[in-house]
């Protein structure tokens, strides 16, 4: 099924993460989220969704850092 609103969703928490400042030793420091959002389908078990998510997650890093990536079929 499709991935359009949970992508969504997860972008709008890797943006508000990203808003947080930290007070770290006389400084600030701000982080970064990287994540990867998988659809499931009917016939994908649970193993499968999961090493799909992982897999875009990995995308997500290789693309860049401080990104949502969605897993390629």
């Amino acid at each position: 099924r499709g991935t359009g609103k949970r992508f969504a969703n997860v972008e709008e928490v890797r943006s508000a993460f990203g808003q947080v400042i930290h007070p770290a030793e006389g400084t600030t420091v701000t982080c970064t989220l990287s994540a990867g959002v998988a659809g499931l389908e009917e016939d994908v078990d649970a193993q499968s969704l999961s090493e799909a998510a992982d897999r875009a997650l990995y995308l997500a890093k290789e693309e860049g850092r401080n990104r949502v990536a969605r897993a390629r079929p």
